[in-house]
């Protein structure tokens, strides 16, 4: 099992942790958005040094590249980027879905379905599902961009055996409940709280059981995977309206 930094800043939460051998040396995990740019290099730094290893002892870079906060993923991609190349490290991009599932895993039984969300905002999800399969999880659902109506569609319950549980994880898992009891989940569906599974760099890292030249990718070319067009919001008033006048 190789030596990982990984780094997660796909959401609100910043966080980075080294992994040797799937074992947390450190990590620190932050909730204060809109400040990942400012506390980043610092955490990087930290838990280095908290880990006890040098640049040298590293095996590869792993971070989260999508779908998440636009600003987040390149905040955090570029970082990984920036190391990766410094230290000449394979680096390796992780779905972000598919670090909320990792943090799952313990808990299922062979043939539980886990199913990840993040909150796309109004009535839409980020949404991928995942199956578990002896000690691994295999993609069920490819990663996707949808309205909360389209899940009865998305994930249909004559995919999963009775006797089957369906895990629903992250910040958007919440109102998918009442179209998937709608579709006829009722009563098979597991809620993991968001206190207790958001996303983290520990479980980014964990997905990186081994490096081989088909998971490494180039650093100049890694881009995060966003699955939707950025829109910059409108300011609601001008520079001038916000702009404090002198009377």
């Amino acid at each position: 099992m190789p030596t990982i930094l990984a780094i997660e800043t796909a959401t609100a939460f910043c966080s980075v942790a080294l992994v040797a051998e799937q074992h947390v040396l450190a990590e620190l995990t932050l909730n204060q958005p809109r400040s990942h740019a400012t506390h980043l290099p610092d955490m990087i730094q930290q838990v280095m040094h908290f880990s006890g290893l040098v640049w040298k002892d590293l095996d590869g870079i792993a971070v989260s590249v999508g779908p998440g906060s636009y600003t987040g993923l390149r905040i955090g991609v570029s970082a990984a980027k920036a190391i990766a190349f410094a230290h000449e490290k394979p680096l390796v991009g992780v779905n972000s879905l598919r670090g909320l599932a990792q943090l799952v895993d313990p808990f299922m039984a062979d043939g539980d379905l886990v199913c990840s969300f993040l909150d796309a905002r109004r009535d839409e999800v980020y949404a991928a599902a995942f199956r578990k399969k002896g000690p691994v999880l295999e993609g069920e659902k490819d990663t996707t961009a949808l309205v909360t109506a389209e899940l009865k569609d998305w994930l249909a319950p004559e995919s999963l055996p009775p006797k089957q549980s369906v895990w629903l994880v992250g910040d958007g898992a919440r109102k998918c409940i009442e179209p998937l009891e709608a579709a006829g989940w009722r009563g098979r569906l597991n809620l993991l709280p968001e206190s207790a599974c958001f996303p983290t760099a520990r479980a980014i890292a964990q997905c990186v059981t081994v490096l081989t030249p088909e998971d490494v990718q180039n650093v100049r070319d890694m881009e995060p995977f966003y699955y939707k067009v950025f829109v910059a919001a409108k300011p609601s008033r001008t520079i001038r309206e916000r702009t404090p006048q002198n009377d």
